[in-house]
């Protein structure tokens, strides 16, 4: 209904893996219900012993950016090694 350029989910993970405490989140441009995990980019492990809350904040709205900018998400578009590890 809404019609979002860019969506993002956080999902909490399951227990049983490395700390039940992690988040995760997915992120697409324009999605659709037919859109498989190809069409979506993940930035995992956000936790205090993984990527920090502030990194990850950081990373999404570089990402999105990214998104809104190529109209792409998924396979076509890959982050940039060099803005993660400044954090920029």
């Amino acid at each position: 209904m809404l019609r979002p350029k860019v969506t993002v989910l956080l999902i909490g993970e399951r227990p049983g893996l490395a700390t039940a405490e992690s988040l995760s989140a997915y992120m697409a441009y324009q999605p659709t219900t037919s859109d498989t995990d190809a069409n979506r980019n993940l930035i995992s492990n956000i936790h205090a012993r993984g990527v920090s809350t502030e990194q990850a904040a950081q990373r999404i709205l570089n990402l999105a950016a990214s998104m809104m900018k190529t109209q792409k998400s998924g396979f076509q578009l890959r982050e940039n090694p060099t803005s993660i590890a400044r954090g920029s």
